[in-house]
């Protein structure tokens, strides 16, 4: 069965309304309007800037923002111009919304589909939502590397990945996992080049709204950026975990009596990662089934190991139970990153991860990048016989 891709190539038939293609066909016409919307107020703003540049006087600026303009108008390329980051930003708020929402759509549609045993009609719609997310994924971007092509969970704590809706504030997953975090007790701080968020100590929480995914002796990463606010103590304080309270079924780092580490629930020793030095520091944390790793600011030879038994129940991931610090640039993998790629996951968050797939960083290259073609694809036009 093919699913008919727009509104005119409808796959309802008078006798017989479908009121879940109908619903469907409108969530495309309306991420379609948006989508336009989003581009025409955003060339707007572009031609303002346009404006205020030239009227100074500076010709290298205007030329070389006439030059972005023309690019981004053909699809060829970024953005790029300080002076329009809040509008990059407004604008990539935007294109996520948009594609949020119709996202939502395809998988309501597949599950009323399903409740209705048309199977075949939900298998179309499945297959269309994945030329979807490739769509969403043509676009310039910062992961050249390909490392978060399987991410189960990457949140950037940037100001357009933060929203609030009925007074609860989530975090936007930019994986494809689409697993947000519900985030409390926070503020947002500068850091080079987005926001990280800092918590003031016990209450404060980040928790995933779905399960991690990670089970077992699974292979897995955790990468993140943290900044400790006080001196380690003999105190637990945790800033990552998943699993279950139960014997070796919870993976968990943080810092105890000056020093970080990652224990698991019920062992009777830690294992000693790094000193807990005052500042920023990245830390990676990787299991390949037997053996724990763990790289401190990408540095292979910082490289601690530690045989380990652990067994993960899956469960949501929790951030910051009694810590008190900031933390940006949170990276979960479904597999053991080897020492290069470690290296690699570091210079790359240094420069901020930003949207894995698609869309390229936002306030740090301040780079826009373009939709290569529209939404849905246009039926291809057979020719007449002659």
């Amino acid at each position: 069965m093919t699913l008919c891709l727009t509104m005119a190539c409808s796959s309802l038939a008078a006798d017989d309304p479908d009121t879940v293609a109908v619903e469907l066909n409108q969530a495309r016409e309306t991420h379609r309007i948006s989508i336009s919307a989003a581009e025409e107020a955003f060339l707007k703003a572009v031609d303002e800037e346009f404006k205020t540049v030239a009227a100074k006087g500076d010709l290298e600026r205007t030329k070389t923002l006439l030059a972005e303009k023309e690019a981004f108008q053909a699809g060829t390329g970024p953005v790029t111009h300080q002076g329009l980051l809040s509008e990059i930003n407004r604008y990539l708020a935007q294109l996520r919304t948009a594609d949020r929402a119709l996202s939502r759509a395809y998988d309501s549609a597949v599950e009323n589909y399903t409740k209705q045993l048309k199977i075949d009609e939900a298998t179309a719609v499945r297959e269309e939502q994945k030329q979807f997310d490739e769509w969403q994924n043509s676009g310039d971007s910062d992961d050249a590397t390909g490392l978060l092509k399987d991410a189960v969970l990457v949140w950037t704590f940037d100001s357009s990945e933060i929203r609030t809706k009925d007074g609860t504030t989530f975090v936007t997953d930019l994986s494809s996992n689409k697993n947000d975090g519900r985030i409390s007790g926070h503020r947002r701080v500068p850091r080079k080049p987005g926001t990280a968020v800092l918590f003031g100590g016990r209450g404060n929480s980040l928790v995933s709204e779905k399960n991690v995914g990670i089970t077992g002796k699974q292979p897995r990463t955790f990468a993140m950026w943290f900044n400790i606010g006080m001196p380690g103590s003999t105190r637990m304080g945790s800033m990552f975990d998943w699993g279950m309270s139960d014997h070796s079924q919870q993976f968990r780092f943080g810092f105890w009596r000056n020093k970080y580490r990652l224990w698991t629930y019920g062992d009777a020793t830690t294992r000693w990662l790094f000193d807990a030095v005052p500042g920023w520091h990245h830390v990676t944390v990787t299991y390949d089934g037997t053996t724990l790793r763990a790289y401190s600011n990408g540095n292979t030879a910082s490289e601690v190991a530690h045989m380990i038994n652990i067994n993960t129940k899956d469960s949501k991931l929790a951030l910051n139970e009694a810590f008190l610090g900031a933390i940006d640039e949170v990276v979960g993998l479904p597999r053991a990153l080897k020492p290069a790629e470690v290296k690699a996951l570091y210079d790359q968050s240094r420069r901020g991860l930003g949207r894995p797939t698609g869309t390229s960083r936002i306030a740090g290259a301040r780079a826009v990048a373009h939709r290569r073609s529209p939404w849905p694809p246009q039926p291809a036009v057979e020719k007449a016989d002659p």
